[in-house]
């Protein structure tokens, strides 16, 4: 069997490859090749990858952009991609499977489904129309999306969401719960971590609501040392300051070196406004560590408040009354964290990904008999 997978409209491998999630990202076709013997054939939105040879794993990379001009519009880009699936429809006759990896690109995989008539699987991290209603995207914007989750649903033969919030917004029998899935599957124990470190992984934007997860801390004996970049850096170092709480900022660092420092972590927080099935979250879990999540619904289904996580209403105090608690040893954090870790093992283990995958491929091909 071989499936072609079409990679997020205007992202590469490379681009998998300069963020350290590359690995992480491979890791569920390394493995069903190994354990399945599937093929693939990905196809990348760039002019040429950088990335190591990938056939021992029985993946196949095709740039989309190959032999051809790459354009600085993208506009010209968006067109572009109408007209590429015509050109490699000849390369891609042994294709049994298309699937497209997030919405943003569909109408392409939508193209070579009706081109090589193919079933088209549809995977989706998030509500990209819903996100962009959250983040006050012009009306054009979210007309697209909301277009675009459309008439994906209508062509794709089966389609995926990463959360039980977003499967309970479809009624269609095509759309089913696919969550993402975490690599580590070792215990690591709280002996040698300290609570007067928190950690938090995330985009500096507002979608993440840093400054809150700082101004609740303010007074606390606690370092916060928050991974990731963004357009609010400078503003939340300025509020830091401000409010004289300790932040380290971090900035972006690859997979690997993330993996390691969640080991060094009794408490992991996010204070998002909205989520989808937040692979920070589930790492964090993986690696024993307690988190402590806003009250939202993609957060609610990951943590049984004070079994497996913690849940705090964003509003001020609630917060910083949940970390006075906690350091004053009011739980028990080594269960909480034995839990948790528990938790993801059960419904977000690779291996579990990896079987689910198989038979949605299987389902795929029987359904196109």
């Amino acid at each position: 069997m071989k499936v072609l997978v079409v990679k997020t409209f205007d992202y590469s491998l490379e681009s998998w490859k300069k963020t350290g999630t590359l690995d992480r990202e491979l890791s569920l076709y390394k493995e069903l090749n190994s354990k399945y013997k599937i093929n693939f054939t990905i196809l990348s939105w760039i002019d040429s990858e950088t990335v190591k040879d990938l056939s021992d794993y029985g993946i196949e990379i095709l740039p989309i952009y190959a032999g051809t001009n790459l354009s600085n519009s993208k506009l010209m880009r968006f067109f572009k991609s109408l007209i590429i699936p015509f050109k490699i429809k000849n390369i891609l006759g042994d294709v049994d499977i298309i699937k497209q990896n997030q919405l943003l690109g569909s109408w392409f995989s939508i193209i070579l489904k009706i081109v090589l008539k193919k079933p088209l699987f549809i995977r989706t991290g998030y509500d990209m129309y819903q996100f962009s209603k959250y983040e006050n995207k012009n009306i054009l914007k979210q007309f697209m999306y909301k277009f675009l989750t459309k008439i994906s649903l209508a062509f794709a033969d089966f389609y995926s969401v990463s959360s039980d919030t977003d499967l309970k917004k479809y009624d269609n029998k095509k759309v089913g719960l696919r969550k993402n899935w975490v690599l580590n599957e070792e215990y690591y124990p709280f002996n040698n971590r300290s609570l007067d470190r928190v950690l938090s992984v995330g985009r500096l934007e507002k979608q993440k609501d840093f400054k809150y997860l700082i101004k609740e801390v303010a007074g606390l004996n606690i370092q916060l040392d928050i991974v990731g970049e963004g357009s609010e850096k400078i503003d939340l170092q300025n509020f830091a300051d401000e409010k004289n709480v300790n932040v380290n900022f971090l900035g972006k660092i690859d997979h690997e070196e993330l993996e390691n420092l969640y080991k060094e972590y009794c408490i992991y927080v996010s204070s998002s406004n909205y989520e989808g099935n937040p692979k920070t979250v589930l790492e964090a879990l993986s690696f024993g560590c307690v988190t402590i999540l806003s009250n939202i619904p993609n957060h609610k289904e990951l943590v049984d408040h004070s079994k497996t996580g913690f849940i705090f209403d964003k509003k001020e105090g609630s917060l910083r009354q949940m970390f006075e608690s906690i350091l004053n040893n009011e739980y028990d954090l080594s269960s909480i964290s034995k839990e948790g870790f528990s938790y993801v093992q059960n419904n977000n283990s690779l291996q579990r990904s990896v079987d689910v995958e198989m038979k949605d491929y299987n389902y795929l091909l029987q359904k196109s008999r």
